[in-house]
């Protein structure tokens, strides 16, 4: 098998900026991405769809007479609020204690706890950020958004989360100018037809967008890359199965282009068969993980593969917070590959996920036992597993997008 390592990392160099969906940075990388695949004399279906985005801005906290640097959460809109500021452990055992409050909380909320900072009435959110790793990204989900339900939220540092913790009950002040606006953002699709079992499909994907602040070098231009390498790989075969490469916007404002793109081949998803998303790889050190949204049979057939191949590959049974999810609504049975434990990781969603903490011995894992998995699921007489998703990933699924998302999903699969 050829190394199609050293093509993956120059084109994660090339796509290391930030893509935050519905930006010139997400159009400037789309670019790049289909210029390949015209290289490759792949057909390219662009599929575009509407979602809220915005313009980041500046911010500030300010206590007495000091100001301390924060970045508003996206898809926020320009604000100054102050009150009181009130810790909370956990959101999920608050009353009404913090009403008119600035709530202060250890890492980033959307979803049902945002939803529940809205019901107890708090009057502003700061969120702390992750030692040593400067600003954590954070947006408001979408449906918040569409429904005017904004909350001026901000993140800090670490180390200004701390002095906050320890000024409990003294009035803050926000400031906030980041806004939004209803834009659009686009799936890149392409299609190489089966010639003998066309219509049984296996879709391999990854996100090519970043959160609004960072380069997004392992998250995920690093899968992006390893989508384009196969691509690069499968070109020249004539396959058995229909396989579909994608390339999804939005997965970081809430999975907004998987999302769409199964809204938009409900008729014909029960023909897909599979789908392998490839979401965070680059590190040269950590290690391979695999997380399937599965029965146990494909857990199986994926810890059988990683020691036939001899890529170490820790795989369980679960759910990822990903574009395989809106699948699993569906029954569609994935696997989701990734590689982490190093810098790059380290600084996933932060302005310091970059290219210079990559390389190839980072891309190679991931990209050499896809290519392991695709070539076995396209040779297998019949398809080695069936279309099912284990009953065990049931509650997990559902809460899954009310925790994220704050909206509640009926499964298609019962």
């Amino acid at each position: 098998m050829r190394d199609f390592s050293s093509y993956a990392l120059r084109i994660l160099k090339s796509i290391s900026f930030p893509r935050l969906a519905g930006t010139n940075g997400e159009d400037n990388a789309r670019e790049i991405i289909t210029s390949e695949l015209r290289k490759l004399n792949l057909p390219i279906r662009e599929e575009s769809f509407s979602l809220w985005t915005f313009k980041p801005g500046d911010g500030y906290v300010e206590v007495g007479n000091r100001k301390f640097k924060a970045i508003p959460y996206g898809n926020s809109k320009p604000f100054t609020v102050e009150g009181p500021i009130c810790f909370v452990d956990n959101v999920d055992f608050i009353g009404n204690e913090i009403k008119d409050k600035i709530v202060l909380v250890y890492q980033g909320l959307r979803g049902s706890q945002y939803e529940k900072l809205l019901e107890k009435g708090a009057k502003g959110l700061i969120s702390v950020s992750l030692p040593e790793r400067g600003f954590n990204f954070v947006s408001i989900s979408q449906r918040f958004v569409e429904e005017g339900k904004i909350i001026p939220a901000l993140i800090v540092d670490y180390d200004t989360g701390l002095l906050l913790r320890r000024s409990e009950s003294r009035v803050v002040k926000l400031h906030g100018s980041t806004s939004y606006f209803k834009g659009n953002a686009t799936n890149i699709i392409v299609e190489i037809k089966g010639e003998t079992n066309p219509e049984e499909i296996i879709i391999v994907c990854g996100h090519y967008d970043s959160v609004a602040i960072s380069p997004g070098a392992t998250d995920n231009a690093g899968g992006s890359a390893i989508l384009l390498a196969l691509a690069k790989y499968y070109s020249r075969f004539r396959l058995p199965r229909t396989m579909r490469l994608i390339w999804f916007s939005g997965e970081e404002l809430g999975l907004l282009g998987s999302q769409a793109y199964v809204e938009n081949i409900k008729e014909e998803i029960k023909k897909v068969k599979f789908v392998l998303n490839l979401d965070v790889a680059g590190d040269p050190l950590g290690e391979n993980r695999a997380v399937c949204i599965s029965e146990k049979d494909v857990l199986s057939y994926i810890s059988i593969l990683s020691k036939e191949v001899g890529i170490p590959f820790k795989a369980e049974l679960g759910i990822y917070s990903s574009d395989s999810m809106p699948f699993a609504i569906y029954g569609v049975p994935s696997v989701n590959l990734f590689r982490i434990g190093g810098k790059g990781t380290f600084y996933i969603h932060s302005h310091s996920d970059k290219k210079a903490f990559v390389d190839k011995d980072g891309v190679r894992p991931v990209l050499d036992f896809s290519i392991y998995l695709i070539d076995r699921l396209q040779r297998s007489k019949f398809f080695p597993f069936e279309r099912k998703i284990s009953t065990e990933l049931k509650e997990k699924i559902i809460d899954y997008f009310q925790r994220m998302q704050g909206r509640k999903i009926e499964l298609k699969w019962e």
